[in-house]
C-alpha cells in the first residue's frame, strides 16, 4: 500500500512576487550592518578609500537602489491582471532588467567572496563565505525568474495554451 500525500507549494507568480520584498529586506540590512561596521571592514580587508570617507558605502547604496528599482520592476511584471485583458501576460518584459542585473550582482557576489577568502585570515575568512552563501542564494532565485520569464513569453505566443492531444 502506497501512500499518497500530495504536497503543494506555492505557485511560480507567487514566488516571484515574494522574492523582491526578501531581496529588498536583505540588501538594506546588509549595507545597514556595513555602514554600522565600516572602519572594522575597511580593516579587516586591509583598503582605504582616498577621495571621500564614504565613497565605498556611497557606490554600493547606489547598487542597493538599482536594486530596489529592478525588483519594483519584477513586481509589476509578476503581479496578475484580473481584469480580463491578460495585461499580465504583456508585461512579461519588465523582469529583463531583474534578470541582466542579478545576474551581474550574483558574478560580482562570486568574485567579492573569493577575494575575501585569499585576503583574510584565520577565522576571518568565514566573512568571505557570506557573499558566496548569498550568491549561492541569488543563483537559485535567478534560476526561479528565469523561469517565470519563460513560462509567460510562452503563455504570450499561445504555445502554453493549446491542449495536448493524444491520439488514441
Amino acid at each position: 500500500m502506497m501512500c499518497k500525500l500530495r504536497i503543494s507549494c506555492c505557485s511560480l507568480r507567487t514566488g516571484v512576487l515574494l522574492l523582491p520584498f526578501c531581496l529588498i529586506i536583505t540588501e538594506i540590512s546588509l549595507i545597514i550592518i556595513l555602514w554600522k561596521h565600516l572602519y572594522k571592514f575597511r580593516e579587516m580587508m586591509k583598503y582605504t578609500v582616498p577621495a571621500s570617507e564614504y565613497t565605498d558605502l556611497r557606490l554600493l547604496a547606489g547598487f542597493v537602489l538599482a536594486d530596489i528599482a529592478v525588483n519594483i520592476l519584477l513586481i509589476a511584471a509578476a503581479n496578475k491582471d484580473y481584469s480580463g485583458r491578460n495585461l499580465d501576460l504583456q508585461r512579461w518584459w519588465y523582469s529583463l532588467p531583474w534578470i541582466l542585473l542579478y545576474g551581474c550582482n550574483i558574478i560580482i557576489l562570486f568574485g567579492a567572496g573569493t577575494v575575501a577568502l585569499l585576503r583574510l585570515e584565520k577565522l576571518f575568512k568565514f566573512f568571505g563565505t557570506i557573499p558566496i552563501l548569498y550568491g549561492s542564494l541569488l543563483m537559485v532565485s535567478y534560476i526561479y525568474v528565469v523561469f517565470f520569464f519563460m513560462e509567460q513569453r510562452q503563455k504570450r505566443t499561445g504555445v502554453a495554451v493549446r491542449p495536448i492531444t493524444v491520439p488514441l
